[in-house]
């Protein structure tokens, strides 16, 4: 029996970005956002190499208008202080962040509400689960927005 997916709401040219320093989970994730249909996605291993991403996507004017990111990334920039600077060093808070994690306890999770984080998806995740928090995702930014 086949899987049933759920249909797609959000625009197949949306720009996304996503960070995972596990290149598995990254060609894992590229590969889902490839089969919903997304033409434009970029990735990125590194937190620092993502932020380099950002901010010359912003300077070209084509922000990502979703970021889905590893909260755990050894190096310079975690996933949460990615988060962070998205927040409030640029003029682009309404870009949608959404943490793809393992992290569940309160005090973690309370912390990325904090910061404004959009979303989470939790590790292990399957296409249907990246494909809901996409949907009620977009459709909330695109309410707040109007």
């Amino acid at each position: 029996m086949a899987e049933i997916h759920p249909k797609l709401e959000v625009p197949l040219s949306t720009r996304i970005l996503v960070v995972d320093d596990s290149e598995i989970m990254l060609t894992g994730m590229r590969t889902i956002l490839s089969t919903l249909g997304f033409t434009d996605v970029v990735s990125a291993r590194k937190g620092a190499t993502a932020w380099n991403l950002i901010l010359e996507q912003i300077e070209k004017q084509k922000p990502f208008e979703i970021i889905l990111c590893d909260w755990n990334m050894p190096g310079y920039i975690s996933g949460v202080q990615l988060l962070e600077k998205v927040r409030t060093a640029t003029t682009h808070n309404s870009t949608i962040f959404i943490l793809v994690t393992t992290e569940n306890t309160f005090d973690k999770v309370k912390k990325a509400m904090d910061l404004g984080v959009s979303n989470y998806i939790i590790k292990p995740y399957a296409h249907t689960d990246v494909t809901l928090k996409l949907n009620s995702t977009w459709k909330k930014s695109k309410q707040a927005a109007a």
